[in-house]
């Protein structure tokens, strides 16, 4: 394929998040930063539109040790200013420690706002309700299933480019749909239309009916293919 292609990696996960920072981001030029679990894949899936809206990189903390003296160099690397500013975690505390919201703190004199709820589809709709108080969410969302890591991976970079300054929240899901807690929050996000990722292993058809009920939808399409590979190749097209 023709084309200039630049791989970034570090020696881990956490060195590899650092290094994404680093390329995307000039010294001074990042407005805050989101801290996901560096073993929470959906959390960080779900966070992926935050970040794009605050103009932040996304760096992981160890659900054991919190942030590495690296990523806190980072953190002073990428942004002027942090005092007083809010900083986003998104996960409970199994995935970002509350060591983590200490060194901020003590490092940087923020304010941490923790994102986070009961599980991986809780999660996702905390950080959908704050998009929507931030002003950042637009009429688009997408659904991916509870077990469709791979899904929400596809989808994420598309729910984070902004339209019209709006980002789209990726909503995660049980297969069958939602309890009424979750309905009145997916209701109150003035979604009119509606993508879901993944295929009826991931999403069922109880499911797709579950959104397609949701007051406001007007278009809902599902993204699928025999396999996650398939399926990222419909989300591209």
């Amino acid at each position: 394929v023709a084309g200039h292609f630049t791989k970034l990696s570090g020696v881990n996960r956490y060195a590899t998040a650092i290094e994404v920072s680093k390329d995307q981001f000039e010294k001074g030029t990042a407005d805050t930063v989101v801290i996901v679990g560096g073993m929470a894949k959906f959390d960080g899936l779900s966070a992926a539109p935050l970040a794009a809206s605050q103009n932040a990189p996304m760096l992981l903390a160890s659900p054991k040790t919190g942030l590495s003296q690296d990523t806190l160099d980072e953190i002073g690397r990428v942004t002027k200013n942090l005092s007083k500013k809010t900083v986003y975690i998104v996960g409970g505390e199994n995935s970002v420690p509350a060591s983590v919201e200490k060194q901020l703190k003590d490092k940087f004199d923020v304010v941490v706002v923790r994102l986070a709820g009961l599980d991986r589809t809780a999660t996702s709709l905390e950080v959908a309700k704050r998009l929507k108080y931030n002003g950042h969410n637009g009429n688009t969302a997408f659904f991916v299933g509870a077990n469709g890591a791979a899904d929400a991976m596809s989808v994420s970079a598309v729910a984070a480019k902004k339209v019209a300054g709006k980002v789209s929240p990726i909503l995660v899901m049980k297969k069958d749909g939602f309890d009424r807690s979750t309905r009145e929050l997916i209701n109150g996000l003035n979604v009119n239309t509606a993508y879901i990722v993944g295929g009826s292993d991931s999403v069922s058809s109880l499911g797709y009916k579950a959104v397609k009920s949701v007051p406001g939808v007007a278009t809902l399409s599902r993204l699928s293919g025999a396999d996650r590979y398939a399926t990222n190749v419909e989300v591209i097209n």
